[in-house]
């Protein structure tokens, strides 16, 4: 929101009706919830070990990444960069765990299988979820416009896009900062 009002674009933005996700398994639809309240009966479709493995996951989670900030990632163990949101959630919580519960949620919220995402992502974004002082309270632009906030930074910065890079040195006595925006698995294999 801040970045909104410091671009002259604050009026454009408005909060999301927070909504409720639900997965359908077993013939229903079973409403998720990442509350502590709510948090063990939410994913009561699981089976009993499943549940115990993502129990442990979150736990996991929260004990070794709860400091972790979505809007800066910098802090993260590199590690977590080259695992993907899947590969973890199956190391951790299981086949369905990592099939159901990730993969599903990626699918929903990122447009995206949790194979192309990387575990640093899905962490910071749970943390968000679960830290945020409003409820994790989503914003977007009245009328939906997705390039809004994408467009008045642009107007700030230097930008080009799909650009060719042959000598990444010449590129940074050029720029400030290179950004490289693509799928977790395209970066890994640039890495």
């Amino acid at each position: 929101k801040a970045l909104c009002e410091e671009l002259g674009i604050g009026d454009r933005w408005q909060p999301i009706t927070k909504g409720r996700h639900g997965l359908f398994r077993h013939g229903k639809i079973h409403w998720l919830s990442l509350e502590p309240k709510n948090f063990l009966s939410a994913y009561s479709f699981l089976s009993p070990l499943s549940r115990l493995r993502f129990i442990m996951m979150a736990l996991v989670v929260y004990s070794k990444f709860r400091g972790t900030d979505f809007f800066d990632l910098s802090n993260c163990p590199s590690e977590l960069d080259t695992t993907s949101a899947y590969d973890f959630a199956l190391r951790w919580g299981g086949k369905e765990v990592a099939d159901t519960l990730i993969d599903g949620y990626n699918a929903t919220y990122e447009f995206h299988s949790a194979k192309e995402m990387s575990v640093t992502g899905l962490i910071a974004l749970f943390g968000l979820m679960l830290n945020n002082k409003e409820g994790f309270a989503m914003w977007h632009t009245a009328g939906g416009e997705m390039q809004v906030l994408p467009n008045a930074l642009a107007k700030k910065l230097k930008v080009k896009l799909n650009t060719v890079i042959q000598d990444a040195s010449t590129l940074l006595k050029e720029y400030d900062a290179v950004v490289l925006a693509t799928t977790a698995d395209v970066t890994k294999k640039i890495y």
